[in-house]
Formats: C-alpha cells, structure tokens, sequence
C-alpha cells in the first residue's frame, strides 16, 4: 500500500528498485492519490514492467540515455546516464509539496537521500543491496 495520508507523492526508482513501489501503485486507492514516478533505467528501451507501469496510470518520469522508440502516453524522457536531486528538482516542479520515497541501487539512493533533504516534504529511503 501506499502510505497513508494526503500529501502528493514523489517515488524515486533506480533499475529493480522500482518493484516495491509497483506492488503498491497496484494497491486498492492507488489510483486516486497524487504521485509521480522517476525511474532510471540504462536503457530507455528495456524498462522493467512497463507494461504493469503504463497500466497503472502514474505518470513517469523516464531517465535514461538516449531517447525511447516509444515513449507511453503521460510519460517524459529526461536523456541522463541517472538520477540526481537536480535532475528530480527540475522535472519534478511540486517537489517541495511531496514526499519523496526512494528504492535502488545503494549509491543513488544515498545521493538522493542528502540532495533531496530540504527540498522535499520528507525523504525516506530503501536500498537494494547485491546490484
């Protein structure tokens, strides 16, 4: 489930990191809350459960080198190798409104746990370790 509450949403992924946060953008009442996914990928064309992703009707923030043959409808491409604070401060224009959550890779996620401090509602954080 998504977490309880009101405030908008801000989920930051990096490769499988997004899995967590598919279980719960598939959860009863997902579809009524405001959230915004950045995902990174290395290849903007092999995006895993992209398919399910498109399905669920979040609108993504797809960062990857190169642009995608086909970009799904409510999603935007941001050419980048990854993720930074930046980056999500740039394509994400409520940031400071929204709670940010963040799974992947242990180094972005501790990258983005300092550079989104201060510039999100709140930053919690989940590292898959064994990348």
């Amino acid at each position: 489930m998504l977490p309880r509450g009101d405030r908008p949403l801000l989920l930051v992924a990096g490769g499988i990191g997004v899995t967590p946060f598919l279980s719960q953008l598939r959860s009863p009442g997902a579809a009524d809350r405001d959230v915004v996914l950045v995902y990174g990928v290395p290849d903007a064309d092999d995006v895993a459960y992209r398919d399910e992703l498109v399905a669920t009707g979040v609108p993504v923030v797809l960062v990857a080198p190169g642009a995608p043959r086909d970009l799904p409808a409510g999603w935007r491409h941001v050419d980048a190798p990854y993720v930074t604070a930046d980056l999500v401060g740039d394509a994400v224009a409520d940031l400071g409104e929204r709670a940010a959550y963040v799974s992947g890779p242990p180094a972005m996620v501790a990258a983005l746990r300092g550079g989104l401090r201060g510039r999100a509602a709140r930053v919690r954080t989940d590292a898959f370790a064994g990348y």
